[in-house]
C-alpha cells in the first residue's frame, strides 16, 4: 500500500478480502493447506465455518495464494452467488471444473474428447432437472465447450470447435457428441464419474482443490444445487473442496429444501451437513485484545508504511503474544520502536478506546469491525466539506452507542436537541455519579426516564469511555448522523446474512419457522441482534396493531441484553397504542435481571397515565415487584 497522502478523514479500507493477515488466522489456513495436501484423505470436503465477515473469504485467498505456486496443484475458485439465477448452479459447478481444467491442463486430444462428453452428460442432467432445452449454456453465458456440447446443428459445429479446442478433429465431433445420450439418469451420473476420473488422469495433476465461496449468500435452491453437484465428486479420488460458509445458513437451506423429513428440522440441516463435510475449520470470533490489535493494524495499512506494518504483524503473530490476550497498542508501538505518523498514534488511541465495547457488541466481528470505522472516517470527511471540526475520539464513542444500543442514541439525541447541544439530565447525574464515588458516597438514581442507563451493563460501560460528555456540543456529531436518527429502515441494510435470516423468520406465518428464528437470535451478536430489533421497533411505530410488540417481547425473552433498549423504545409509544398485556410481559422478560429497576419505573408511569386498563395492568406488576413475586 502506498504511503497515505489524504488527511485521516479520508481514509478509508477496503471491504474486500485480503491475503495479507491481519487477524492471526494464518494457523487457520495452515489447517485447510494440511488436509488438501494431504493424499490419503482425498477426495474431501473441508468447511471453513464462521459467521459473515469473520474473515472465511481471507483465508480461502491465503489457500489459493500457497497452492497455486504448486505445479502438481490445480486450483479453482467458484462463487455460487454470481451464478444465482441465471443457470443452474449444479450445472454451472460441474462446467467450471471441466472447462478449467480443459482451459489449462489440455494436452491431448483424448481430454478433448473426454471434455465435449462430459459436457454433453452435463446438458443432459440439467435437462433432466430442468425445463430449459440442450444447449443452455450457451444461451446463458456458459462456456463454449458447454455449447457445443449441447448443440443439435451438428454441421455448424467444426468453426466453433475449432476456436474452443484449437485442433480437434471436427469430423470426430459428431461421433463424440452422441455418446452418451439415450442412458438413463443413474448411468449418465456414473458415467460422469469415470468420464471425470479419467480427464483429470490425463491433466496429470496431484490434486485438484475447488475454493468455494460465498455458499450462505445463496438462496436455499443454489445451496442445495451445489452440495449434490459437490456430492458426484466425492468418488473421485484428488479432489478436495474447501467450502467458506455461515453454517447455520446452509443449515437452514437444507431444512427449507427438505421440510418433509422426519425428525427436529434443526438437526436435519446439522446431520446433511455433518455427512457432507468431514473436515470443518470453524473461525472463531476475535476476543477484545484481538479487536484492538487488528484496528491498530487497520490504521498501519492505513499509514502506507509496510516495514512497520510487517513488524507489527510479526509481533502480533509470534507464539507468545498469540495466547496472551494482550492487545498491540502504544507500549507494542514503542517497544518495535516504529515511530509512526500522527495518523497511527490518534489509531492506536481510538483501537484502545473503542476496541473493548467493539469487541463484546459486534461478537469480534472484523469486517463490522471495518465497516465501523470506515463510518468513522466518512462522517469526518463530510464534516470536514462543511468546514466543521470534529474530535474524532467523541465521534468514535458515540458510533458505538449508535451500534450498540441504537435506542440509546436516540434518546441521547432527543436529549442533545432539547438543551441544545448538551444532554444536559444525563451529564448532571452522571457527574453527581463520580463525584459520589470519589468521595465513598451514595451514588445517586438516575432522573426519570434515564432508569435504562444506569441497568443497562453496556450503557454504563459505555459513558465511562473518555472523553466524557461534559462541556461539549453534540449538535455537529448528530447533525451527521440523521441518517440513523430518521431514517429508521437503515438498520435493515446493516444487518448481516445471519441478522435478515432471523429477522425473515420471525416475520414467517409459521409457528415451527418463527420459533427457530427466535432460538438463532441468541447466536446474534449484540450489534446484529439490536439491528433485528431496531427493525421491529420500525414496524411497531408503523402498524397499530399487536403483532410486532408480540415480537419484540418474544425477542427479549431471547435476548434480555436487548431490555434497555426496549424500555427506551417502550416510554416513546404513545399510550393507548399499547394493549394491555405488556406490563405482564414486560415483568416476566426481566426477572433476574439488572432491568427491573428502570421496568419498575416505566410502570410507575404507565400507572399515571391516562388509559385505565394499561394503568390498572401496570399498577398490578408494581405490586408484584414490591412484594417479591
Amino acid at each position: 500500500m502506498p504511503k497515505r497522502s489524504e488527511p485521516i478523514s479520508f481514509s478509508l479500507w477496503s471491504d474486500a478480502e485480503t491475503e495479507v493477515d491481519l487477524l492471526g488466522f494464518t494457523h487457520l489456513a495452515d489447517a485447510v493447506e494440511r488436509l488438501v495436501r494431504t493424499p490419503y484423505l482425498l477426495p474431501a470436503t473441508v468447511g471453513v465455518f464462521g459467521d459473515w465477515g469473520s474473515g472465511k473469504t481471507s483465508i480461502l485467498k491465503m489457500c489459493e495464494h500457497r497452492l497455486s505456486d504448486d505445479d502438481d496443484s490445480l486450483v479453482l475458485w467458484f462463487n455460487g452467488w454470481l451464478f444465482e439465477g441465471y443457470d443452474q448452479a449444479k450445472a454451472s459447478l460441474m462446467e467450471r471444473l471441466v472447462d478449467e481444467l480443459v482451459a489449462q491442463r489440455c494436452t491431448s486430444e483424448k481430454m478433448k474428447k473426454l471434455a465435449v462428453r462430459l459436457f454433453r452428460r452435463i446438458n443432459w442432467l440439467r435437462l433432466a432437472g430442468t425445463t430449459l432445452k440442450v444447449g443452455g449454456g450457451f444461451a446463458l453465458g456458459g462456456p463454449p465447450l458447454a455449447a457445443i456440447a449441447g448443440a443439435t446443428d451438428l454441421p455448424s459445429l467444426a468453426k466453433t470447435a475449432g476456436e474452443a479446442l484449437e485442433d480437434i478433429d471436427a469430423g470426430k465431433l459428431d461421433e463424440y457428441l452422441k455418446e452418451g445420450q439415450d442412458q438413463s439418469f443413474n448411468r449418465n451420473v456414473t458415467a460422469f464419474r469415470e468420464d471425470f476420473q479419467q480427464l483429470l488422469q490425463e491433466a496429470n495433476i496431484e490434486r485438484l482443490v475447488v475454493l468455494i465461496d460465498d455458499l450462505d449468500r445463496c438462496l436455499p435452491p443454489t445451496v442445495i444445487q451445489t452440495l449434490e453437484a459437490i456430492k458426484l465428486f466425492l468418488s473421485v479420488g484428488n479432489v478436495a473442496f474447501v467450502i467458506g460458509a455461515d453454517e447455520r445458513l446452509v443449515q437452514y437451506a437444507v431444512r427449507e429444501r427438505f421440510p418433509e423429513l422426519p425428525g427436529e428440522r434443526v438437526d436435519v440441516g446439522r446431520d446433511y451437513l455433518e455427512k457432507l463435510i468431514q473436515y470443518p475449520v470453524r473461525v472463531p470470533a476475535l476476543s477484545r485484545s484481538e479487536v484492538q490489535s487488528y484496528i491498530s493494524l487497520l490504521f498501519l495499512q492505513a499509514d502506507g508504511d509496510d516495514e512497520a506494518l510487517g513488524k507489527a504483524v510479526e509481533w502480533m503473530l509470534s507464539a507468545e503474544r498469540s495466547v496472551s490476550g494482550v492487545a498491540f497498542d502504544h507500549d507494542a508501538a514503542t517497544q518495535l520502536e516504529l515511530g509512526g505518523s500522527d495518523f497511527v498514534a490518534e489509531g492506536l488511541t481510538i483501537s484502545a478506546q473503542v476496541g473493548p465495547l467493539l469487541g463484546k457488541g459486534l461478537s469480534g466481528n472484523p469486517r463490522q469491525c471495518k465497516r465501523f470505522l470506515n463510518m468513522l472516517m466518512m462522517r469526518l470527511g463530510m464534516a470536514d466539506s462543511r468546514g466543521i471540526q470534529l474530535s474524532r475520539r467523541l465521534l468514535a464513542k458515540l458510533m458505538i452507542l449508535e451500534y450498540l444500543k441504537p435506542e440509546l442514541f436516540r434518546q441521547l439525541g432527543d436529549m442533545q436537541a432539547e438543551g441544545h447541544g448538551r444532554p444536559e439530565r444525563l451529564v448532571v447525574w452522571r457527574q453527581a455519579c463520580v463525584e459520589a464515588l470519589n468521595n465513598e458516597a451514595e451514588v445517586p438514581s438516575p432522573p426519570s426516564g434515564l432508569e435504562v442507563w444506569a441497568s443497562d451493563p453496556v450503557a454504563s460501560e459505555w459513558l465511562d469511555i473518555e472523553p466524557p460528555l461534559d462541556e461539549v456540543d453534540l449538535g455537529p456529531y448528530f447533525y451527521f448522523s440523521r441518517d440513523v436518527l430518521t431514517d429508521h429502515g437503515q438498520q435493515v441494510q446493516r444487518m448481516g446474512s445471519a441478522a435478515r435470516n432471523v429477522y425473515r423468520q420471525l416475520l414467517s406465518k409459521s409457528d415451527a419457522v418463527r420459533n427457530n428464528g427466535l432460538n438463532d437470535t441468541k447466536t446474534l451478536s449484540l450489534a446484529e441482534a439490536s439491528s433485528v430489533l431496531s427493525e421491529l421497533f420500525r414496524l411497531a411505530r408503523a402498524d397499530e396493531g399487536t403483532a410486532a410488540l408480540k415480537l419484540i417481547i418474544d425477542v427479549v425473552n431471547e435476548r434480555q441484553d436487548l431490555l434497555g433498549d426496549t424500555v427506551s423504545f417502550l416510554e416513546s409509544v404513545p399510550e393507548r397504542q399499547l394493549p394491555v398485556w405488556i406490563p405482564t410481559r414486560l415483568h416476566a422478560a426481566a426477572k433476574g435481571t439488572n432491568f427491573m429497576a428502570s421496568i419498575k419505573a416505566l410502570l410507575q408511569r404507565w400507572t399515571e397515565g391516562g388509559v385505565a386498563t394499561l394503568a390498572k395492568a401496570a399498577q398490578t406488576e408494581v405490586t408484584r415487584m414490591e412484594s417479591g413475586n
